[in-house]
């Protein structure tokens, strides 16, 4: 029996969910690596967002074959010492509407002013002030994957124009533009929100500064 240790403040969600398909497994919750240490020294697959997985964790599982990251970036996964056999996969294409939806939270957010909105209403002072659109504004994504695209998606509606930069993509629906990333201040430049959703590798770190 495949043993399956699920570590997450919804661990125990997680799990029932998991033992309802994965009858042949022994699933574990845990929602602490305090707690999953304890029960985790027979298990072959780790579930879990991939920053929570530390180096004392990976070694206190000597069996461990698989990591199912319910995250899309791995990259820290990348700084531990992982069996070479080791077998690691992401939520890559999942979380597009979540986080498209979360940017425009940010950006009308920012746009509108928000936080002075609320300041307001718990005072009950009516103020007036302008209020922008986003339609006409520019957003430069830097990095075209699933997550942008379901962003450029969701811009178009609100008649926005989209730019991304990327190196691996050229021509991609609902994106106005796709500009090299030896371009990307000149991208940066034409932006009114610049929304960074590359991986972070190497080449990527850092690429944002002043």
């Amino acid at each position: 029996m495949v043993e399956v240790l699920v570590l997450d403040q919804e661990a125990q969600f997680y799990a029932a969910e998991l033992a309802k398909v994965a009858v042949a497994a022994q699933v574990r919750a845990a929602t602490s690596e305090a707690e999953a240490l304890k029960v985790c020294a027979s298990a072959e697959v780790l579930v879990a967002l991939a920053p929570v997985v530390t180096q004392r964790l990976i070694s206190a599982m000597p069996r461990l074959k698989f990591i199912q990251a319910l995250t899309t970036g791995t990259d820290n996964l990348a700084t531990l010492t992982l069996p070479a056999d080791i077998t690691i996969a992401s939520m890559r294409g999942m979380h597009g509407p979540q986080m498209a939806e979360l940017a425009f939270l940010a950006m009308m957010a920012l746009s509108r002013d928000l936080p002075k909105m609320q300041v307001n209403q718990r005072a009950r002072t009516w103020t007036r002030w302008p209020q922008p659109l986003l339609l006409g504004k520019t957003i430069v994504l830097v990095g075209v994957g699933t997550i942008s695209e379901a962003l450029a998606h969701r811009a178009k509606a609100f008649g926005m124009q989209v730019i991304g930069v990327s190196d691996a993509r050229t021509h991609v629906p609902d994106f106005d533009d796709i500009m090299p990333r030896h371009a990307l201040a000149t991208a940066a430049a034409r932006a009114d929100f610049l929304i960074v959703l590359a991986p972070l590798t190497p080449a990527t770190r850092g690429m944002i500064n002043a």
